[in-house]
C-alpha cells in the first residue's frame, strides 16, 4: 500500500475532487469551526485507489499526519484521531484534549502511540485506548528502552510505554 498526500484550495475543490473519484471515499473535519489547512490522501494499491479521504484542519501549523499499519489507515489532525478500515470504511475516532503533534511509533503491530500538545496516547487498531499521560506542553520527546521521555518546560519525564506509568 502507498499513501499520496495532495494539498487543496478551497473546501468546494476538495468536495468536488471526491465526488470525482471512482473509489470510497470519506471527508473528515467538516466540524472545524476554522478552516486552515485542505487535504487529501489517497491509499493506492497496485496504481488502484481504494480510498480517498479529504481532511480539513483548523489550521494551526500543524499538517495532519497519516499512516498505514496493518489494514487501518491512521489520520491524526486537530484535537482527533481517526483509525480507518480500508477494506470496510469503517472509521473510529479518538478524541483527545490538545493538539495532535504526531504518530510516535508503534510498540508493536496493535499499539499505537500518539503524542499531542500536552499528552501522549496509546491506543488499539481498533480504537480502545490504553492508556493516556497527560503533561505540560511537549516540546520534544524519544523513545528508548519501551519508555517516551517527553521534555517540557517544567522539565523531563519518562513513561512507560506499555503501562502508560511516570517513573
Amino acid at each position: 500500500m502507498k499513501i499520496f498526500k495532495l494539498n487543496v484550495e478551497s473546501k468546494s475543490e476538495m468536495i468536488e475532487y471526491l465526488r470525482k473519484c471512482n473509489s470510497n471515499q470519506l471527508l473528515l473535519g467538516e466540524n472545524s469551526e476554522v478552516v486552515g489547512g485542505l487535504y487529501i490522501f489517497q491509499v493506492k494499491s497496485n496504481e488502484v485507489v481504494r480510498l480517498t479521504v479529504g481532511v480539513i484542519t483548523e489550521g494551526h501549523g500543524l499538517e495532519p499526519e497519516c499512516k498505514y499499519v496493518g489494514d487501518k489507515l491512521l489520520i491524526g489532525f486537530n484535537k482527533e484521531v481517526h483509525i480507518i478500515d480500508t477494506s470496510t470504511n469503517e472509521n473510529k475516532k479518538i478524541c483527545a484534549d490538545s493538539l495532535f503533534f504526531e504518530f510516535a511509533s508503534e510498540t508493536n503491530s496493535n499499539r499505537i502511540i500518539a503524542v499531542f500538545e500536552l499528552e501522549v496516547m496509546c491506543f488499539s487498531l481498533e480504537g480502545n485506548t490504553f492508556w493516556r499521560c497527560f503533561t505540560d506542553v511537549i516540546n520534544e520527546y524519544f523513545i528508548e528502552n519501551n519508555n517516551i521521555s517527553i521534555v517540557t518546560d517544567s522539565g523531563k519525564e519518562k513513561i512507560s510505554l506499555l503501562t502508560g506509568e511516570k517513573k
